[in-house]
């Protein structure tokens, strides 16, 4: 494993800072899942959840769906984003990954007034007081937003970084900021969340629409995001990016995370081994410090025992150390990584995410670590 250093305190909100900022010359186009979503609001079906793994795509397929809502004016909608990072406060003791509190409640509405102020300047909403009470308040400016500033639009409240929360902040997050707005029917929402997590709020779960956001097989994808890499770093056309690629045969570049990552390790000049390259980038991914390293032996054990699917049972019996306890732990750990997800959102059924598994396989199949060195 590396030694430790200034990484080891990276977690889930220092990992959002690092993702590069949405730039629609470099989308590749999901024109299929964008017509969906579209055909989607136009039905009026109240909620659309978007599923995939974490560091996927999934941020940049709603900022282009925002942006094409706000150039569509069949549609006759207006979009709101919420981004769940800001809801939560980083500081709180009690809680690893943060809390939703009262003060992170009262600058989320001023926000999100602003934001509705951007759009009907003429027709601004009330100043934000913070005296009343928070819910009730959310309910008002849910009031105001639909009859006071757009009395003849859809209104379309993008919920981007589900995936990042919490069970304890998500289920604050219904409770406090989504409930209050779903009492007004004419707000539809967008969420983006995990295989199993589950949005329970029953006016919205009784017209929910998914849609499983599928990893692009295009070769196109690594290509241009190691582009914006190289650009961002300014490192001058320095970086062969066919030679880069050709490193790691067998994987598809098609992780936004994964991708990112190896980056900054092959511009750091990292003297890591193929297997320390990979439990250095699986430690970036994660939303809190480095993982141990049984845990990425473990994951590493089951890409090689399992080709697809597997269950809590099959681990247990494969890895007779474990007792049903560290197995249904090791299970919770992997998936709290976002290494492993259910099959799909009906299934008790797990498998290691394709892409983690391909990174897994090209990296552990390569040999030596010249191909990493210069």
């Amino acid at each position: 494993m590396p030694d430790d250093d200034d990484n080891d305190d990276l977690n889930i909100f220092e990992l959002n800072n690092l993702r590069y900022p949405y730039n629609s010359e470099l989308f590749i186009e999901r024109d299929k899942e964008l017509e969906e979503a579209r055909e989607w609001l136009k039905n009026s079906e109240r909620l659309l959840t978007v599923i995939s793994p974490p560091a996927t795509g999934k941020t940049w397929f709603l900022q282009k769906f925002k942006e094409n809502v706000e150039n569509d004016t069949e549609l006759n909608a207006v979009p709101l984003w919420i981004n769940i990072l800001d809801l939560i406060d980083i500081e709180n003791e009690n809680d690893e990954f943060g809390d939703i509190t009262d003060q992170k409640r009262v600058d989320w509405l001023i926000q999100f007034r602003e934001q509705v102020n951007q759009y009907q300047p003429e027709n601004e909403l009330p100043a934000i007081d913070p005296t009343k009470e928070l819910t009730t308040y959310t309910a008002e400016i849910a009031e105001q937003t639909c009859s006071q500033a757009f009395p003849n639009k859809k209104v379309v409240v993008i919920i981007d970084q589900g995936d990042m929360c919490t069970e304890y902040a998500w289920q604050k997050l219904e409770r406090f900021i989504i409930e209050p707005l779903a009492r007004r029917s004419e707000i539809e929402f967008i969420i983006a969340l995990r295989n199993n997590t589950r949005l329970q709020i029953p006016v919205l779960r009784l017209k929910e629409t998914l849609m499983h956001l599928e990893p692009l097989n295009d070769s196109r994808i690594g290509r241009q995001q190691l582009t914006l890499l190289q650009n961002s770093e300014e490192r001058n056309g320095d970086l062969d990016i066919d030679e880069f690629m050709a490193k790691y045969p067998g994987y598809s570049f098609n992780h936004f995370g994964i991708n990112a990552n190896l980056f900054s390790n092959y511009r750091n000049q990292d003297p890591a081994s193929h297997r320390e390259l990979i439990s250095s980038v699986f430690s970036e991914l994660h939303i809190a410090p480095r993982i141990s390293e049984e845990l990425f032996e473990y994951l590493v054990k089951i890409a090689n025992e399992f080709d697809a699917s597997w269950t809590l049972e099959d681990i247990q019996e494969k890895f007779e150390n474990l007792s049903v306890s560290k197995s249904g732990q090791l299970v919770r750990d992997l998936r709290n990584a976002w290494f492993i997800d259910n099959l799909n959102h009906r299934s008790h059924r797990l498998q290691i995410i394709p892409e983690i598994r391909d990174f897994i396989n090209a990296g552990l199949n390569t040999e030596g670590s010249e191909g990493h060195n210069e």
